[in-house]
């Protein structure tokens, strides 16, 4: 016997399906245990036992089996695979199988990294094609424009799946996939073995993929020979969402409205009565201290057994996860009891990001006549991590630092050096020195050796997390402390994940052999961007904080939503250019639409009672500034039924966060700010501009003199500066010759790409993508040129040019010398006549002149005094005033400033003007702003009056106070500030 039920969430799913199970028991005469239900996830399993022993009709009962779809397979594997036996490879394994495939049919280009990311595509080609349950055919014609690594499997498809396919036979190895689609195949062939239940209940499933479908028509096939199968779709008040439409049609069932007797007793509101508003917030702090808000007024007056049901907050983006957790802390009671369901990123937790920077050092060595030799510059990179001087303080001794420092200076940054030579120039030290260097040199270099490859790997990180609870850790760590907790999250996740892997040398042996080392590190690498902690409290105790998914087929009465922006709700697919629409269509996968996440928001809303959902809101065009596509659904709906739904404003007061606000201004930074300040090299204008976009990192990068971590857009600016400086130096001081330049840019890039070794900072996809985007902006930009028919001159390619003012501090006058590097000086010619142009190339998409503000502001400068120094309350706020929230104008203040103090004849130019030369793709290339005479004669005077008072605001300011938005997370200080801003510095080895 089948039975299909619509449910409507707003009946209250899983008390309704409580009421049905009783009934059903009384009916038909079932004993509990004679009886499955199987639901999407286990939480809402664990919700549904807790309901029935709630609301159970006899004083003790016994649990009928409630499982979830992952624990339904182990039962599905004892009931009708019982003889098979079976290994489910780890997705690491899985990788090791098909490079060995790719191997074999000499698929691999032979450079790890990208061998690695290509593999972990196809693997999710091989994936979609087995659940669909599709034998693959060869792509002969791809998609123009396809990477030729994506050409080269698309044209190989049926061969690689094919072998793919035996080797995992060969080995014993089973997906998940090929389990269950047995299972499928086994109850279609044989529908009268009888199961050890005799009644399933599969509950709120939706979009079914076609394995999932054949094993359940083999559950329907059970059904007609004695199995009682009742399946339950829920539903928005009561309607049939195309996408149950569509899977009914697939299963050939009918579906009828959910037993009214069985229905639980709630009230119930259309989404038109419901309680719902919607906030914006400009960023994510705004957002967790509104909630927090909230929550403050409404914990108190609810009993902790209701809370579990009553209260939620769902939080779909990982990133918004420790801010909101840091935030509850506020409400001590609620941050004690407490259930997280979700995972949060470990990427940038100290540990790893050690582990990510020693690979990056055995990644790049090569070989040489004498020996093993590894690059200097990423040595030096991995000395200044801040973690290293906790676990092995030994290379901070000044003795030894100094002979580091004297070794790494006596070469070129892009030299290698051998472990010997090493050793070499820090020999003849002190006993004790010798011991502790030697275990830095074991977990450093020689564990990694190849002849250590693949257990020495395991051995060294199990030693690093030692030392690390030995020496990295504070030593009175309390174990209800984060920064414990973050650290056995952590180490969890290098035990279970990371260390079985390069424990098994058996794996590597059959797969991969000694020569092969490199593909082992990447591997690893792979694995340690990926690292996650997933959290788990109690899921029937204290506040729930759910992922989005995790919300199915629950109801709350109240529910806070926070990141309810497109990209995070619904969620923007990794992009994957094997598995665009085009080839989807090719391969016979289905091309899925937003039909699912549709479906999901909607029976969400309609299982609450009250939603506050707040969205962040930026002014810029980034990935995530747009509200989420469901508010206007939510608008559109809420206005059916006649009542409107506004966005409001976060306007209100929030309270100063219990955490570190900035780092406080001691006397000793002062007087290191002064010597940087007297300096002989002088200072540049990102001293400047680092220090009034955020103070923080101002301070580790110019007081600690902390390295920051290389970026890949930084990289590709260096690339796009390098080929300008090499296509435009041999016109100098004389006009520039288009149709020379042209023909030399596809050439030129290359020899650059490869100089810089992109191949290291992206990814294969970003790396095809990046260099043609680049190409296409030169040969446009320079070809704009030529069709313009305007006549350039240039006049000077990276030149430095500099200047003094006097400072006066402290009863003295400090002389300050101030420098910049102009990428281009030309000499344009117009009908206007000639014009000095100075240039800067930028690659950020943001970058802009700010044309009104810069109108404002040099006409400020015009008065004379009108930019001296304690006239503004805040003078940080004032200069942001005048150059831009970012500082987009200060350069082209500063650098006219350094141009014009130069010992140099203007008058021959008509006007000076300052531009930049952004990397896009569209027409408009460049960006001028023209001076007038008396301007620059006011920018001449008046200018050091702005740098002296921003100097001085750097000088006397309380804190170096921490800036907050998104870009946060791209920042090479990223981990470090983390660190601070908790109150937890000492975690990363900084002092």
């Amino acid at each position: 016997m089948v039975r299909t039920y619509l449910l409507p969430v707003n009946w209250h799913f899983l008390g309704s399906l409580v009421k049905l199970y009783h009934r059903d028991l009384k009916e038909k005469g079932y004993f509990p245990t004679e009886i499955v239900f199987v639901f999407p996830t286990k939480r809402a399993g664990l919700y549904f036992k807790h309901l029935l022993a709630k609301q159970s009709l006899e004083k003790s009962f016994i649990f009928p089996r409630i499982l979830s779809w992952e624990e339904f397979f182990n039962l599905a594997v004892e009931e009708w695979l019982p003889e098979v036996t079976f290994k489910i490879p780890s997705p690491s394994v899985a990788s090791l199988i098909l490079l060995k495939v790719l191997k074999e049919l000499k698929m691999l280009i032979g450079k790890p990294e990208e061998d690695i990311y290509w593999t972990g595509m196809f693997l999710q080609v091989l994936e979609e094609l087995a659940w669909e349950g599709l034998e693959p055919r060869d792509i002969l014609y791809s998609p123009e424009g396809l990477p030729k690594k994506a050409q080269e499997f698309l044209e190989n498809l049926s061969k690689c799946y094919q072998r793919f396919r035996e080797l995992f036979q060969e080995l014993g190895y089973y997906t998940k996939v090929q389990i269950w689609q047995r299972i499928g195949e086994e109850l279609n062939r044989y529908p009268k073995v009888k199961p050890s239940f005799r009644a399933l209940y599969l509950c709120g499933f939706a979009g079914l993929k076609k394995v999932e479908l054949n094993l359940w028509q083999g559950l329907q096939c059970l059904a007609k020979n004695g199995l009682d199968l009742t399946i339950v779709f829920a539903s928005a008040g009561g309607e049939r969402h195309p996408l149950l439409a569509n899977t009914l049609r697939r299963l050939n069932l009918e579906a009828e409205l959910f037993p009214e007797d069985c229905r639980y007793e709630r009230k119930i509101y259309s989404i038109g009565e419901k309680t719902l508003e919607v906030w914006e917030a400009l960023d994510v702090h705004q957002a967790v201290e509104f909630v927090v808000e909230k929550l403050k007024n409404e914990l108190p007056n609810l009993a902790e057994e209701v809370l579990p049901e009553y209260l939620c907050v769902v939080v779909p983006n990982s990133d918004t996860l420790l801010p909101f957790l840091k935030a509850l802390q506020e409400i001590p009671e609620a941050f004690q009891s407490l259930n997280v369901s979700q995972s949060y990123p470990l990427t940038y937790h100290p540990l790893n990001t050690l582990l990510l920077q020693i690979i990056e050092l055995h990644s790049n060595q090569k070989l040489t006549e004498k020996g093993v030799s590894f690059p200097l510059g990423e040595f030096s990179r991995l000395l200044s991590h801040p973690l290293l001087k906790r676990l092995y303080p030994v290379v901070r001794e000044k003795v030894i630092k100094e002979r580091m420092e004297v070794f790494i200076l006596s070469r070129a940054l892009g030299d290698y050096f051998t472990l010997a030579e090493l050793k070499n120039a820090l020999a003849g030290l002190p006993p004790f020195f010798e011991e502790e260097l030697a275990k830095f040199y074991q977990v450093f270099f020689e564990a990694w050796e190849r002849k250590s490859f693949p257990r020495g790997i395991a051995e060294v990180i199990d030693r690093l997390l030692k030392d690390f609870e030995e020496r990295g850790l504070p030593k009175k760590e309390i174990e209800d402390d984060f920064s414990w907790t973050e650290y056995l999250a952590y180490k969890a996740f290098l035990k279970s994940e990371v260390l079985p892997l390069f424990l098994q040398e058996n794996l590597w042996t059959t797969f991969l052999t000694e020569e092969d080392y490199f593909y082992g590190l990447s591997l690893l690498k792979d694995r340690l961007e990926r690292a996650k902690h997933y959290l788990m409290g109690e899921p029937l105790r204290g506040l729930q904080v759910l992922g989005f998914l995790e919300t199915r087929l629950l109801n709350f009465k109240k529910v806070f939503l926070i990141d309810f922006n497109e990209g995070i709700l619904p969620p923007r697919d990794d992009f994957n250019p094997l598995l665009t629409n085009e080839l989807r269509t090719a391969l016979g996968l289905p091309i899925y639409s937003s039909a699912l996440w549709d479906y999901y928001f909607k029976t969400f809303v309609d299982s609450l009672e009250e939603g506050f959902f707040v969205y962040l809101y930026s002014s810029e065009e980034t990935a995530l500034s747009e509200p989420s596509r469901f508010v206007h659904w939510l608008r559109y709906t809420k206005l059916k039924a006649g009542h409107d739904l506004p966005t409001q404003s976060l306007n209100i007061p929030i309270p100063p966060r219990k955490e570190e606000e900035g780092i406080p201004k001691k006397e000793e930074h002062q007087q290191l700010l002064i010597q940087l300040l007297s300096a002989k090299e002088g200072i540049s204008r990102s001293f400047f501009e680092t220090y009034f976009k955020c103070p923080a990192k101002f301070y580790f990068k110019y007081l600690l003199n902390l390295k920051e971590k290389e970026d890949s857009t930084a990289v590709l600016g260096q690339v796009v500066h390098e080929v300008f400086q090499n296509l435009l130096t041999p016109f100098h001081n004389r006009e520039i010759v288009y149709s020379d330049i042209l023909p030399k840019i596809p050439t030129l890039l290359d020899r650059v790409w490869e100089n810089r070794q992109l191949r290291k900072h992206l990814d294969p996809l970003s790396e095809f993508l990046s260099k043609e985007l680049i190409k296409s902006f030169l040969e446009k930009y320079f070809y704009s040129l030529k069709s313009s028919g305007e006549k350039r001159i240039v006049l000077g390619v990276e030149k430095r040019v500099e200047t003094f003012f006097n400072l006066p501090w402290d009863g003295k006058s400090l002389t300050i010398k101030v420098y910049g590097i102009t990428d281009l000086q030309i000499e344009r010619h117009s009908p206007e006549g000639r014009e000095f142009l100075l240039l800067d190339l930028k690659t950020g998409s943001s970058a802009k002149i700010l044309f009104q503000k810069a109108d404002g502001f040099t006409r400020l400068l015009l008065r004379d005094g009108a930019v001296k120094y304690g006239e503004a309350p805040d003078w940080g706020l004032r200069v942001k005033d005048w150059f831009g929230s970012k500082l987009e104008n200060f350069q082209l203040y500063f650098y006219l400033y350094l141009l014009l103090n130069e010992d140099r004849d203007f008058s021959n130019f008509a006007k000076i003007s300052m531009g930049l030369i952004r990397i896009t793709l569209k027409e408009k290339y460049e960006q001028i702003y023209s001076f007038g005479k008396r301007e620059l004669e006011a920018i001449k005077e008046n200018f050091p009056e702005v740098l002296i008072g921003m100097l001085r605001h750097i000088l006397e300011g309380e804190k170096f106070s921490f800036h907050r938005d998104r870009t946060c997370a791209w920042c090479g200080y990223y981990e470090v500030c983390l660190g601070f801003r908790s109150g937890r510095g000492k975690l990363v080895g900084v002092e």
